[in-house]
This record gives C-alpha cells, structure tokens and sequence, in this order.
C-alpha cells in the first residue's frame, strides 16, 4: 500500500512539473503573436491592449496607492508609466494577472527589460483560493 502512495505522489509530482513545463512553453510560442520586434506587430499588440483589455480606461486613472514607503498597488500600467513608477524608485513589478498569452504581459514584460525592471510573476485568481 505504502508503494502505490509513493508512485502516486512521484507521478502526481510528474504531472505537475508537465503542467508548467506546457504552460510554459505554450506562453512562448502565444507571446509570439504578439510581435513586438516590428513597428507593424507592436502597433498592432497596442491595439489589442487597446481595446480586448479595456486600457483606454486606464491611460488617465492609474487607482495607485502607497501601502508603505517602498510598495505602491495600483491597476494594470501603461509601460510609459512602468517609466514613471521607475523614475520614482521603484525597481520590481509583482504581476498579479500573471504571464500568459495577452497584450498586457507581451507589453509589461518588454518595457521591465527595457526598463532594467525585475518582473515577478505571482497568479492571484478571483476563482481560487491562493
């Protein structure tokens, strides 16, 4: 009995690690869309964060607040407010979304490295328990 728990959990370890390494490389070949190497592809990643992500709402309205001296939250930025957050002192990005196959992460992701930014990626979901 004990042996079959052991596989259990060494193949359910398997999976996990299946799992990520799918999730991970299905993230990659998806941000490909997204092609931000060309003026054509980020024109056209802009529009999609545009409009499919509601950022328009958000180019004015940043709902940032300072929770201590070192941490400020605030709703999804505009890589030239990735600039702004920079030029004030703060050098880490905790994407709470996390990183998947959208114009948001292909955009957060591209102005951090320009940006000499660390992005940490960290899924909060509003349908499971974290």
């Amino acid at each position: 009995m004990r042996a079959s728990i052991a596989d259990a959990r060494g193949s359910s370890s398997f999976w996990a690690r299946l799992r990520v390494s799918v999730r991970l490389s299905h993230m990659e070949h998806a941000l490909a869309d997204f092609d931000l190497t060309t003026p054509r592809g980020r024109r056209s990643t802009y529009l999609n964060y545009l409009w499919h992500d509601h950022a328009y709402l958000r180019l004015r309205f940043q709902n940032a607040h300072w929770v201590s001296p070192e941490l400020v939250r605030t709703n999804q930025p505009w890589p030239f407010q990735l600039k702004a957050w920079r030029d004030a002192g703060i050098k880490t990005i905790i994407n709470l979304r996390g990183g998947f196959d959208a114009s948001f992460y292909a955009l957060e992701r591209d102005a951090c490295a320009r940006l000499g930014l660390k992005l940490v990626d960290f899924t909060v979901t509003s349908r499971e328990v974290p």
